[in-house]
């Protein structure tokens, strides 16, 4: 919809019914004009330039905002007079007038020309001496301090590392005297004994873990308390529960059951039943599976297991007791 506006009598295209206006600027202009329509109209002075102009607002001192930023920036400087002065500007050479006191340069393009030049003009390099030789030197940059490649590896050479002295010691394993470097980090007087070393302590360790699975021995005496594992099934701690009740009946609590026990009570897969037995059985699943094959039965081959078992009890309780 094509309208002409109410106020600079363009043409334009309303996006609305109801609008009068092509822009924001006329919309301003016709509401400052209905605040007006019935108001006197006053004859000023500009504070500022002097100039007069005739507004519909009594308190007004001011013909334009120019004037007033002057003013502005006049009552900021601490009772500083606005008085005008003619000024050459020292770039472009241009004469103009101003109120501000501290105003130098004509527009602001030739404050930024001055700006620059100062920020690219580059400081003269001073002189120095060179801390290796004492000869006088231009340094390319400001933290240089040696005049030539050899001085200034003359100076690296002062702060650099200087390894710790060797220091005489007994091999852990061996027991040779040695000098060890690095200030007595070291333990071992070869590479062959370090490897030798760690690996007696290896050994100790399995002796001393499977010593204790067959005496019965706490592990808390060898190694670190593992924690508990929960139970996988729920019907676990049921069973633990009715074995742990204790009734006038029934003194003596009922002896724990075993794994295979209680996997038959909760499941009845042929599979893992199997694995259970082989893992009881001292066996993996494809050997155990093998053997019942072959004829033999679960009870023998756990009967086997448990001779052996007790057989290498004997043998290691000798060892340990040598």
């Amino acid at each position: 919809m094509i309208k002409k506006c109410e106020i600079c009598g363009k043409e334009y295209e309303a996006r609305r019914r109801d609008q009068k206006y092509c822009s924001l600027s006329c919309y301003l202009k016709a509401q400052k004009a209905k605040k007006t329509q019935n108001s006197p109209v006053y004859v000023r002075k500009c504070v500022i330039c002097g100039a007069e102009f005739k507004t519909a607002y009594p308190s007004k001192i001011y013909c334009s905002r120019t004037c007033y930023y002057r003013a502005r920036h006049i009552k900021k400087k601490n009772g500083v007079k606005g008085t005008l002065r003619k000024l050459k500007c020292p770039i472009c050479g241009e004469e103009f007038e101003t109120v501000i006191p501290n105003q130098k340069y004509c527009s602001k393009k030739c404050k930024n020309v001055q700006c620059y030049a100062k920020a690219t003009s580059k400081p003269a390099k001073l002189s120095r001496k060179c801390e290796i030789c004492g000869k006088e030197f231009v340094p390319e940059k400001n933290h240089h301090l040696y005049c030539s490649d050899k001085c200034q590896a003359i100076g690296y050479q002062k702060f650099a590392y200087k390894p710790k002295p060797p220091v005489e010691k007994i091999c852990v394993n061996c027991g040779k005297k040695f000098m060890a470097e690095g200030g007595g980090q070291q333990k071992f007087c070869s590479e062959e004994c370090r490897k030798s070393y760690w690996l007696k302590q290896k050994i100790i360790k399995r002796r001393q873990k499977r010593y204790a699975d067959l005496s019965g021995v706490s592990s808390a005496q060898t190694e670190k308390p593992v924690k508990p594992k929960k139970s996988k099934f729920h019907y676990y701690k049921e069973i633990e529960n009715r074995e742990s009740e204790w009734s006038p009946a029934n003194p003596k609590p009922i002896e724990p059951m075993s794994k295979l026990e209680r996997f038959k009570l909760g499941n009845r897969d042929h599979q893992k039943l199997m694995a259970l037995e082989a893992s009881e059985c001292g066996l993996s699943y494809g050997r155990y599976k093998l053997a019942l094959e072959q004829g033999k039965t679960y009870e023998e081959l756990k009967a086997k297991y448990e001779a052996e078992k007790a057989a290498l009890e004997e043998t290691n309780t000798n060892f340990m007791f040598r």
